[in-house]
């Protein structure tokens, strides 16, 4: 396991992650400025009450902490898992389209979620990417015959 961690790590773009990094401490203290208010107590997602002058800011750093946990576990898949799974993750996600069709929940006026009870899912995310791993497997099996793009 921990030569599966080194493995990952040393394939990141160090420069690149630090650039990200930059701008989402960037992003989180304009937040912070803009939802200063020193006497406000913050409800963090129903879980707990904390004294942090600034909820947006701090629901943003979870959101931030939660994505990067998300970031090194999509990381540390092999890529052959994509290429074996891109059919069936492209089904899975056109069925919860149509989940949405049937089953959505409807937000400012508009039937986009999956509720799932303790979270709501906009399955057109996992739609997006299933697509382009699935356009990926057939093109790197199928590739253009006379070597131009498609189109």
């Amino acid at each position: 396991m921990l030569g599966a961690g080194r493995r990952v790590l040393s394939q990141v773009d160090w420069a690149l992650f630090g650039a990200t990094v930059a701008l989402l401490a960037c992003g989180l203290t304009v937040l912070y400025s803009a939802g200063y208010d020193p006497e406000s107590q913050t409800n963090l997602f129903g879980l707990a009450k904390l004294d942090f002058p600034s909820a947006a800011c701090l629901k943003q750093a979870v959101y931030v902490a939660v994505g990067l946990v998300v970031m090194l576990v999509g990381m540390s898949i092999p890529t052959q898992f994509f290429f074996h799974y891109a059919f069936a993750l492209y089904g899975i996600s056109i069925l919860m389209l149509f989940g949405v069709a049937g089953f959505g929940v409807v937000v400012n006026g508009s039937r986009r979620w999956l509720d799932l009870g303790f979270a709501n899912l906009q399955p057109a995310e996992f739609a997006k990417l299933a697509l382009l791993v699935t356009m990926a497997r057939r093109l790197s099996r199928n590739p253009p015959r006379d070597g131009r793009a498609y189109g």
